[in-house]
C-alpha cells in the first residue's frame, strides 16, 4: 500500500514469512531485499540480495553491522523521496554472535553484548537521519516480535521479569514487548503508556497516515492514529484475543 503511494521500500534483515518465490519480500511490496529468509537458528542460513544468494554461509558476527550499513545506504539514497524501511535485525535471536572486539563489554554477559551492539546499530540509523535532515520528517517505530527466549544459561538469554513466562507463551512475558515511537512534532515526546496496541495495528495506522487505501479483505489491525498522535481522550484497543494455534488461551480487555 505504501509502494502504491509512491514510497521507495526496502526490507533489510530477517524475513521469515515464507522462503519460496511467491512469498519473497519483493513479491509483497518491497523494491529491495537484503537479508535472510529464516531466523539465524534455521537452515539454509544464507544471505540474499533480492532473489539471489550472495553468501552461502555468512559470518553471523558481522550481520548486525552489515544490516545497519544497508539501512543507512538506503535512506541516504532515497532522501529526496518518501521511503519505508523495514529493518529486522536477527539479533538478539539465538544463537548469539557479536564481533570479538565487543565481547565481554557489557554487564549482562554475551546477551548484553549483543543487545548493546544492536543498540549501536539503531544509533547509526538515527545519526544518518539527523545528517540527512530527515529526522523530523520520519516516524520511527522500534519494537520486538515476541518476548525473550529463556533457553540456556542466564548470561546468554533474555529476561521478561517482572512479567511471567517468555516467548512461545500467551502469558505477558511472551506477548508484551517494548515499543518506542519517535516523530518530532507529531508523536508526543516523553509519554509512557500501557494502552493495548499490537503490531497488526501499525499496518492500518500507516495507511491512514499516508492516505493509502486498505484492501477490501478483512483486516485485523485497528487505526490507532488518534492515540499515537496524542489526541485528547484517544485510547488503544478495546480488547485482544490471544491464540495458540486454534486454542483461545487469553483475552485482554
Amino acid at each position: 500500500i505504501l509502494k502504491e503511494r509512491g514510497y521507495a521500500t526496502a526490507c533489510v534483515g530477517k524475513w521469515h514469512l515464507g522462503h519460496l518465490a511467491p512469498f519473497s519480500p519483493r513479491q509483497h511490496g518491497f523494491d529491495a531485499f537484503y537479508g535472510m529468509m529464516f531466523p539465524n537458528d534455521m537452515q539454509p542460513f544464507v544471505l540474499h540480495r533480492d532473489e539471489t544468494v550472495v553468501e552461502p554461509k555468512p559470518d553471523q558476527k558481522t550481520l548486525n553491522e552489515r544490516f545497519t550499513e544497508e539501512a543507512v545506504k538506503f535512506l541516504r539514497a532515497k532522501r529526496e523521496e518518501p521511503f519505508f524501511l523495514y529493518l529486522s535485525y536477527s539479533a538478539p535471536h539465538i544463537p548469539l554472535h557479536v564481533p570479538d572486539r565487543l565481547r565481554g563489554k557489557s554487564a549482562r554477559g554475551l546477551y548484553g553484548d549483543v543487545v548493546e551492539h544492536l543498540d549501536s546499530g539503531v544509533g547509526e540509523v538515527m545519526k544518518a537521519l539527523d545528517e540527512t535532515g530527515l529526522a523530523d520528517q520520519t516516524l520511527i517505530v522500534f519494537t520486538s516480535d515476541n518476548g525473550p527466549d529463556t533457553r540456556g544459561p542466564y548470561d546468554k538469554r533474555g529476561q521478561a521479569f517482572p512479567l511471567r513466562a517468555a516467548k512461545a507463551t500467551t502469558r505477558e512475558g511472551g506477548v508484551r514487548v517494548p515499543c518506542v515511537m519517535r516523530w518530532p512534532g507529531r508523536v508526543p515526546a516523553g509519554r509512557v503508556t500501557d494502552e493495548l496496541v499490537t503490531t497488526m495495528d501499525l499496518y492500518v495506522s500507516f495507511a491512514r497516515l499516508t492516505g493509502a487505501a486498505l484492501p477490501a479483505a478483512k483486516i485485523d489491525g485497528t487505526d490507532l492514529t488518534p492515540f499515537l498522535l496524542g489526541e485528547k481522550g484517544a485510547k488503544g484497543r478495546e480488547a485482544f484475543w490471544f491464540y495458540s494455534g486454534e486454542e483461545l488461551q487469553a483475552v485482554r480487555v
